[in-house]
């Protein structure tokens, strides 16, 4: 079940992230200009989506279950246990964009602008918040499964 809840973040987590950016990048029909080509909202949404989704499955669910485990042997209450792990999720986004970006553009300064490896800390907080969330909603419904 953990890792059916990490899968569906990952896809909860793309879909928010894609929707969030589709709509802020689209220009609305009012205010387009005459013969000029604008991207819709479905372009907008589709490819981040698509990226989004690979990168979390292939590196953020793999991330988390490793997180976890660390954490889990740590005897530290459960606040400072929960803020360690968010800003190990966020230096794990950092870490992710900064090889992505590596690997697409070759290591070159251009790849590394500190606004695109705050989207990935950005982004890896979200999955991070989505997780916590589905996994109160999955256990919250087990225990009333229970009872």
């Amino acid at each position: 079940m953990n890792v059916f809840i990490r899968v569906a973040s990952s896809f909860l987590s793309s879909l928010l992230i894609s929707f969030t950016l589709a709509y802020i990048n689209t220009v609305p029909e009012s205010e387009r200009v005459p013969n000029t080509y604008y991207i819709s909202f479905s372009d907008n949404f589709i490819a981040p989506f698509i990226f989004l989704l690979l990168i979390y499955i292939v590196v953020a669910v793999l991330y988390s279950i490793e997180v976890d485990n660390k954490l889990r042997t740590m005897k530290v209450s459960a606040f400072i246990r929960e803020m360690i792990a968010a800003l190990l999720y966020i230096a794990g986004g950092f870490i992710t964009v900064f090889i992505f970006f590596g690997l697409l553009t070759g290591l070159s300064y251009k790849g590394f602008e500190i606004g695109t490896i705050l989207y990935g800390g950005a982004f890896a907080l979200v999955y991070y918040v989505v997780i916590r969330m589905l996994q109160f909603v999955c256990y919250t419904y087990i225990q009333k499964q229970r009872k």
